[in-house]
């Protein structure tokens, strides 16, 4: 390149090249100036003015959204298209210098001038970072503090890159450079709405999505000044069936650049289907119609919120990649989740917490969590208010409560949970019936007796209050959240049943030895089932109970063998759906308990995961996570929902 540069015909062209892209140069340096000065003088008199603060902050993303586009653009179009304009294509031609080399020279000192103003922009964001007191003289002048996502400042640097390769190339076809200027934005616009819903359809790997994107817009930068390239070569001045055939090869080629790259992207990261998805978590709609689930590879994490209908009608991708941890509305129409995705899905250091309609539409941010914390490994909680209107997010030891939904308004909550003991862990449990509180249960390890408390976190006010406190007893399990909210929170620890009341805190211990998942309080509050253990080990039995909360009498509806786990009372709560298991090796299958003490036994190795109307049950194996099915209670046969 130097030696190219260095020849006399070839620094001649040089030096005119510079001389006709010197005044876009200034100019570009000059407005980068005068934007501070702009944004503070304008904003002086306003009731809100930006301060030298403000405007450092505001700097970094005009440049990258404005200027750089902007003055790339103008760069490339000036190319050749003022040639063609001037008249003196033909006289520079005729010099002894080759079409090539005019061409890179041409291509080389308008990158230069384009490279100038990036450089004297950041330059200026940096200085004017320097002055607002927001970095020392030592911080690097090219990461200013608007810099929030790599992500986004790379994709702007490539996007400009295509839009100066774009340029170049229809400064070849067009005769003014504003002609060309604007067909190198709508092409480029165009090219990128192609590359963005490539990657939207792609479940791409979060560490290496990024770099296949920036990969994939370099290469149709690269291929687009090649095709230009070849166009000045063959002659600027070509017409008729030569043109045409010119244009539609440097067309396809542009064009082709896409799939060129996407070939790999397609066969390495392909999109995430039934077959390879494992399944991370579920839960049933209250209404019964629906289960929401997060789903992944987990060859390449990247988890998403898919849809099954309890009727069997099909599958639906709710959320791109990076969400997790849905709540359902007691409605079932909106969802809520927590998502780390970042752009076009690329994983980010940042935690949302989103909200979706059920039929995928609507989906906007809530709340942003703290950074850090445990989401990275998908732990949290989302669960709804009793009136649908207000969704908490816990996460780690972050509570966040969004404002009203609806748009009423409201304040946004957010806590910091105090544990009584470092090594106690937070679960969210739901809300109380009346929605002024979420009721967040606190326990140690199971192995240890640092105990277990339940504490309710005011929704408005953010205030803690310890209803329930266990010193040396850790919380085991709680009883299937109510859609109404809780009004009496059924604690398991160590076996043995407490009954909580959400509002008075008055605790009340009903059981010994009861099973740990089985506890189950009905929406309004008036009745209880749950378990006990009864024999040894080997030849353990399950006492199936009833309890009449406002009486408080207690009757055993049957006696069945094994342990009793997770017992699913239908909506009308006249059966009961209790699965179990030997505590000795071998399966046992699930049974349907009737309120007159009745048994009928169904398919083997099922769980419920909740009713869908009155004779079907959403079931789970607990040996394959992934599967669903529906059984109906009145024949015992069971279909698979997932996977189809």
């Amino acid at each position: 390149m130097s030696a190219i540069l260095a020849s006399g015909p070839t620094l001649a062209l040089a030096w005119k090249e510079w001389r006709e892209q010197r005044p876009s140069v200034l100019a570009g340096l000059s407005l980068a100036i005068l934007l501070p000065v702009i944004l503070l003088t304008s904003t002086a008199s306003s009731a809100r003015p930006l301060g030298a603060s403000g405007v450092a902050e505001l700097l970094p993303g005009i440049y990258l959204l404005f200027l750089w586009p902007i003055f790339a653009t103008a760069a490339g179009a000036a190319t050749i298209s003022n040639e063609i304009s001037d008249g003196t294509l033909a006289f520079l031609l005729s010099r002894p210098i080759s079409r090539r080399r005019v061409w890179l020279v041409k291509v080389v000192i308008a990158f230069c001038s384009a490279l100038m103003v990036l450089a004297g922009s950041m330059t200026v964001a940096w200085c004017a970072r320097l002055i607002a007191g927001g970095a020392a003289a030592t911080g690097a002048p090219f990461i200013p503090d608007g810099l929030s996502s790599w992500e986004g400042w790379t994709l702007a640097l490539t996007s400009s890159l295509l839009l100066f390769a774009a340029a170049v190339f229809c400064s070849a076809i067009f005769a003014r450079a504003m002609t060309a200027a604007a067909a190198a934005l709508a092409a480029t616009m165009l090219i990128i709405a192609g590359l963005y819903t490539l990657w939207a359809s792609l479940d791409l790997q979060p560490g290496l999505a990024m770099f296949w994107a920036f990969l994939d817009v370099g290469l149709v930068a690269l291929l687009t000044l090649l095709a230009s390239l070849c166009l000045f070569s063959w002659g600027e001045m070509l017409r008729g069936r030569g043109m045409r055939r010119l244009l539609m090869m440097s067309a396809l080629a542009v064009a082709g650049t896409s799939s060129v790259v996407a070939i790999p992207v397609v066969q390495w990261y392909s999109r995430l289907t039934p077959a390879n998805a494992s399944v991370l978590d579920r839960i049933l709609s209250p209404t019964g119609d629906v289960v929401a689930m997060t789903v992944t590879n987990l060859d390449r994490p990247s988890p998403q919120i898919w849809l099954v209908p309890s009727d069997g009608s099909g599958l639906e991708r709710l959320t791109g990649a990076g969400a997790y941890n849905p709540g359902v509305s007691a409605d079932g129409r909106n969802i809520a989740y927590l998502s780390s995705g970042g752009l076009f899905g690329w994983s980010s250091s940042k935690l949302d917490l989103r909200i979706v309609r059920a039929n995928g539409t609507g989906d906007r941010r809530l709340a942003a969590l703290p950074a850090g914390g445990t989401h990275d490994s998908w732990s949290g909680r989302v669960s709804f208010s009793p009136d649908g209107r207000r969704v908490a997010a816990l996460v780690g030891t972050k509570l966040v409560i969004a404002r009203d939904i609806s748009g009423g308004g409201g304040p946004e909550t957010r806590v910091d949970l105090v544990a009584r003991t470092p090594h106690l862990r937070f679960f969210m449990i739901g809300w109380t019936q009346t929605g002024s509180d979420v009721l967040i249960a606190s326990s140690a390890p199971w192995d240890n007796k640092l105990g277990a408390s339940l504490i309710a976190v005011g929704a408005d006010s953010g205030a803690q209050r310890v209803l329930y406190e266990s010193p040396d007893q850790p919380l085991f399990s709680l009883g299937a959240s109510p859609s109404s909210g809780w009004k009496v929170v059924p604690f398991v620890l160590h076996g043995d049943l407490t009954l909580v009341d959400t509002a008075t805190g008055q605790a009340q211990v009903i059981s010994k030895r009861t099973s740990y998942f089985s506890p189950v309080v009905s929406d309004d509050a008036a009745r209880l089932v749950y378990a006990v253990y009864t024999g040894a080990r080997e030849s353990t039995e399950s006492e199936i109970h009833l309890r009449d909360m406002a009486t408080g009498s207690d009757r055993v509806l049957a006696t069945v063998p094994g342990a009793a786990q997770r017992i699913c009372p239908s909506p009308s709560w006249d059966r009961l759906f209790v699965s179990r298991q030997r505590l000795a090796p071998g399966d046992l299958p699930p049974l349907m308990v009737g309120l007159d003490g009745r048994i009928q036994e169904l398919v083997s190795g099922n769980s419920c995961l909740g009713w869908h109307g009155r004779d079907h049950v959403v079931v789970t194996r607990g040996h394959d996570s992934g599967w669903l099915g529906l059984t109906d209670v009145t024949t015992g046969e069971t279909r698979t929902l997932f996977p189809q």
